[in-house]
Order: structure tokens, then sequence, then C-alpha cells
């Protein structure tokens, strides 16, 4: 299954990233699965609207930042954009964060992710949840394969789930429910599918999960996120990692 994926970025900024990310994208993942401002808004519709329906939509929401994405000044004002409570790409990031969507920032060619002292006052929370959430570059000389690296790590588009196996051991017949017990007893942290694999397997009580693949606990632990039964959040490294709800 492919993810719906919400291109965050300024026109002046990564004007050219945006465009060429649209377009990789929606090659791989098929038409209507990217948003992008220019091309997705319909003519005549609600902005406000149009960016709720959209987030409401997506998996995971992209935020290019580029060499000017963190300075960008309003002519007028002549104050930095993303100080203003009304910036666009603000407002995206904050609602994108408020919706419990993934964030992944870009940063493109040789932009730095920002630090929290760079970044607005009032914005530390949802910085530091930004910031948790590794970044990751694409190049223009290197494009279509920064892009492919993108979207492994991130999973916008999955393999085929591979169906589980019958359990060697009667007492894991069960899957969900050993997961759900094992996230409960460990609910202060969050866990990879190769984590509960191997960690969870030595923990006292849990011992059967040493008899089911790393690929089938990421079946059942996407099923239940898809059941409400769990969230995730990407790892600093781009992983995926599991909590109950």
């Amino acid at each position: 299954m492919s993810s719906k994926v919400f291109l965050s970025y300024r026109r002046s900024d990564a004007g050219w990233a945006a465009t060429a990310l649209h377009a990789e994208l929606s090659r791989v993942l098929g038409d209507g699965q990217v948003f992008l401002d220019v091309s997705s808004l319909a003519l005549g519709h609600s902005w406000s609207e149009a960016l709720n329906e959209a987030l409401d939509a997506c998996d995971v929401a992209v935020i290019l930042i580029g060499p000017t994405w963190l300075e960008c000044k309003d002519p007028a004002k002549g104050t930095r954009r993303l100080d203003d409570e009304n910036d666009l790409v603000r407002i995206e990031i904050m609602r994108s964060l408020e919706r419990g969507i993934p964030v992944v920032p870009i940063t493109l060619d040789d932009t730095k992710l920002p630090s929290v002292s760079q970044l607005p006052k009032g914005l530390e929370e949802l910085v530091d949840q930004l910031l948790d959430r590794q970044g990751m570059p694409i190049r223009q000389a290197s494009f279509r394969s920064d892009v492919a690296g993108l979207i492994e790590r991130t999973r916008i588009a999955e393999t085929p789930a591979i169906p589980p196996k019958p359990a060697a051991d009667p007492a894991a017949a069960d899957l969900r429910a050993l997961l759900i017990q094992f996230l409960r007893a460990y609910r202060q942290w969050s866990f990879s599918a190769l984590r509960v694999a191997n960690w969870g397997a030595q923990q006292p009580g849990f011992e059967t999960l040493a008899n089911v693949s790393k690929d089938e606990i990421r079946v059942e632990l996407d099923s239940m996120v898809s059941a409400g039964i769990a969230k995730t959040r990407l790892s600093k490294k781009g992983g995926t990692l599991y909590r109950l709800v």
C-alpha cells in the first residue's frame, strides 16, 4: 500500500525541489497520492479547508528546507516569515504535528537543519517533535537516488505484507495479544519490529517472541496501527517505532 504525502515548502526557497519531488513521488505512488498546493488545490477552493482535508487524508508530511527557509522575510514587514503566526509554512507544520502525522524534514543540497535556538519562541514543542525526526538531504546532482532513499527509509511505498506463519509455540499463537502485553509492560518506550523480535524475546514472559520473525511482528504491528490500538513515530535514523495508543 502507498502512503499519501503532503509536501510543505516555500516557493522562493524550494520551488524546483517541490515540483520535481511531486513528479517523482507521483510516478512511484500514483496520481493523487501527493498533495502539492499549486497542482492539488482546486480553483476557488478555500485554502484553509483544502489544507485540513489534505492533512486528514495524508500519512506523512514532507517539509522541504532550502537555504533561505529559516531566514526568509516578508518584504512588506521586514520580519522573518516563520515568526508570523499566519505564515503558511508554519501553519502546515503545526497542523501536521497536531494531527500526529509523521513529519519528515528534507534538507536541500547543503542546507542544515535549524537548531532550536534559531526558531521562533512558541514553537519549542513543535520544534522538538520535528527535530526528533532525523532529516535527510536531497541534492540536485543525485535527486532520483536520494528520493529512492527517502521512500525506503520512510516506507512511503511499502512492500506487500508477508502473511504470518503459524507460531511454533502455542503460547505465541495470538501474536496481537502478546504484542499488546509486551507494549503495555514497556509502554514508556517505542520499539521497532526488529527490537521487539531481538530484545523483546529476551525479556521474562516474552520468550515466545523468538518463535516469530521480524516481518511477522511488523505486519501485526501495522495491523494494530490500522485498528487504532498502536501508533507510530520515526526514529532518528528514519525507522518506524511503535507504541500503544
